[in-house]
């Protein structure tokens, strides 16, 4: 029996990999604009008018800050120092900070091929199969048969 519930669960996973994967490559995309804007901005010689990035700079010197705003120092701290291997750790987890990381790749001149390299992989192959494995194996039968009987 659990050779059989196995193999469905490989089955749902083979047949919704494609749409997972566009909907991974969807949210890649999203991520572009604030990379962009902050890039651009960084360019073309003016502040970044955004007040993530302006919040960033007044986070940097203070010491009792709250863990919301530790979390986007973090982010910002290891985007800055890992490069790929950062973007792609950031990338690869549910994470609402991540537009952060955009305007810091965008601002420090990160290439775009790093940034949107990393974010494709992150987002469409690690963070997709995180996601897509949990929705299957939390919908499998037994799991439902239990919520059933609560």
């Amino acid at each position: 029996k659990q050779w059989y519930q196995r193999r469905v669960r490989g089955t749902i996973v083979s047949k919704v990999r494609l749409e997972a994967f566009m909907w991974g490559a969807g949210t890649a995309l999203g991520e572009l604009p604030p990379y962009f804007m902050a890039r651009a901005a960084r360019l073309s010689g003016q502040k970044v008018e955004d007040e993530d990035f302006n919040e960033l700079d007044d986070l940097k010197g203070k010491d009792d800050l709250d863990i919301w705003s530790r979390a986007k120092l973090a982010m910002h701290t290891l985007v800055q120092r890992a490069g790929f291997i950062g973007i792609l750790l950031c990338a690869s987890i549910p994470n609402p900070l991540f537009d952060l990381a955009g305007l810091t790749c965008g601002h420090f001149l990160v290439p775009f091929t790093t940034f949107f390299g990393a974010t494709l992989i992150g987002k469409a192959i690690v963070k997709m199969h995180i996601q897509m494995l949990f929705v299957v194996f939390i919908f499998s039968k037994h799991h439902l048969e239990a919520l059933e009987t609560l």
